[in-house]
């Protein structure tokens, strides 16, 4: 249009508009990998005067334990673990260092949806195969404290051969007030109102 600016007054201004935003995304880019370079230094300086560290089984193979060696792992819930999952825990153990695999071979076995690899052996916890060695026979921990003993009966009748006890007696469970308890105590069924409804990936019930 007559009388706007020269043409190539607005390539210049663009092109320099253009080196102030690379200048910028450059100087952000710094900030970020100097962020990330802190954040790592701090958590390795957290890690090295830990006397315990806790982890998932995800965290294991995070890049803040890569490297690093232990003395001792305890693998909770081990019986729940698909063995690939466990060697990540696992691979983080010393060369003389000692393992200890918590779990319950009588409860819920590793989630594994394909057929296929449960056939070839993944839908089998590290801590069961090694149950079959004899060499290796387990402590059970028979000393429960969380079900009333009229909840724990069965299962310690039916899964344990009676060696689960009680750590809590029915005695020492008083009945919480303010609840209409059964003559016998300590166990009630109470019906749930509202709507059954399905998860959205249908494979679980819940009711709102």
């Amino acid at each position: 249009a007559a009388g706007g600016p020269p043409e190539g007054s607005i390539d210049e201004a663009r092109a320099a508009i253009l080196d102030e935003l690379q200048r910028a995304e450059r100087g952000l880019s710094d900030q970020l990998r100097k962020g990330r370079r802190c954040e790592r230094e701090l958590v390795s300086g957290l890690l090295d005067d830990a006397e315990v560290v806790c982890a998932t089984i995800t965290g294991c193979g995070s890049e803040a334990l890569a490297g690093r060696r232990f003395d001792f792992i305890l693998l909770d819930e081990a019986s729940q673990v698909t063995e690939p999952r466990a060697l990540v825990a696992i691979a983080r153990l010393g060369r003389d260092g000692r393992l200890v695999l918590v779990g319950d071979q009588r409860q819920l076995p590793p989630v594994c949806l394909s057929q296929r690899a449960q056939a070839f052996g993944l839908g089998l916890s590290l801590f069961d195969r090694l149950l079959r060695y004899p060499a290796l026979a387990p402590a059970m921990l028979n000393l429960q404290y969380r079900m009333h003993p009229l909840l724990s009966k069965w299962p310690s009748k039916v899964f344990y051969g009676g060696r689960l006890l009680d750590g809590v007696s029915a005695r020492q469970r008083p009945p919480v007030p303010g609840f209409a308890w059964p003559a016998a105590g300590g166990v009630a069924f109470v019906e749930a109102g509202g709507l059954e409804e399905v998860s959205m990936d249908g494979r679980s019930r819940l009711n709102r």
